[in-house]
């Protein structure tokens, strides 16, 4: 009896791990998540939140003024996936139950030197998936669609629209800032003319040309880390 009792206390003791995975939480979920009954154009139009995307006719996500990327299908909503800003972003797209996808403001959206594009960090973009299709009477006449509202995290970068630095008008000064490594940039050709620029290793060095011209003004520099970009300003007062 004894041996018995000690086989079945292990054999529980060794079952318990297996039973208690299955009953694990599935993969968490965007902490603002809503779901919308999006109606397709001949059943009401239903928009996805404040954007513009609609189901057309044809059973196709579009858009005016948003630009639509197809990640692929997935389980659910998910977490939060960085902004897929790469290739295949389109102004039109099928809906598909069991995909996912985002969505962001075409002028939020820049192209670097180097072919790559980002979204601006003050740009916010959707994420959402196809739940399932909605029918009435054999037909379908929308989607159930789960979707979130969502910021992109900085990567390291300084807010949109900061001031990294100020320099006094017809003197030599210096700025030195410091970006994540890799930190890709763009600025007008014309600012060459009033300051000398350095881009190395991700630290940004801008000194001033020594010029009797008044150059007092706000100059804008774009910064791209990975899928987002940020736009400083060197100020010269």
């Amino acid at each position: 009896m004894k041996k018995n009792f000690l086989f079945l206390s292990l054999l529980v003791a060794f079952l318990l791990p297996a039973f208690s995975c299955s009953n694990d939480d599935p993969t968490p979920e965007i902490d603002n998540a809503t779901t919308l009954n999006m109606l397709d154009a001949e059943n009401g139009k239903t928009r996805l939140g404040n954007s513009d995307i609609y189901i057309n006719a044809a059973n196709n996500f579009e858009t005016n003024r948003c630009l639509i990327v197809e990640i692929g299908s997935s389980k659910g909503l998910g977490k939060v996936v960085p902004p897929q800003t790469g290739e295949g972003l389109v102004y039109q797209v099928a809906v598909m139950p069991g995909h996912l996808y985002q969505a962001f403001k075409e002028d939020a959206v820049m192209r670097f030197p180097s072919g790559k594009q980002a979204l601006a960090l003050a740009g916010d973009y959707y994420q959402f998936y196809v739940d399932s299709e909605i029918m009435k009477e054999e037909k379908r006449i929308g989607a159930i669609v789960r979707f979130a509202l969502i910021n992109p995290e900085a990567d390291g970068l300084p807010a949109y629209g900061s001031t990294i630095g100020t320099m006094i008008s017809g003197y030599g000064d210096e700025i030195v800032y410091e970006f994540p490594k890799g930190t890709e940039f763009q600025y007008d050709s014309e600012l060459d003319k009033i300051f000398k620029i350095s881009t190395e290793g991700g630290v940004l060095k801008v000194s001033m040309r020594v010029s009797w011209t008044d150059t007092r003004d706000n100059y804008p520099i774009y910064a791209r880390h990975n899928e987002v970009y940020t736009k400083v300003y060197i100020k010269v007062e």
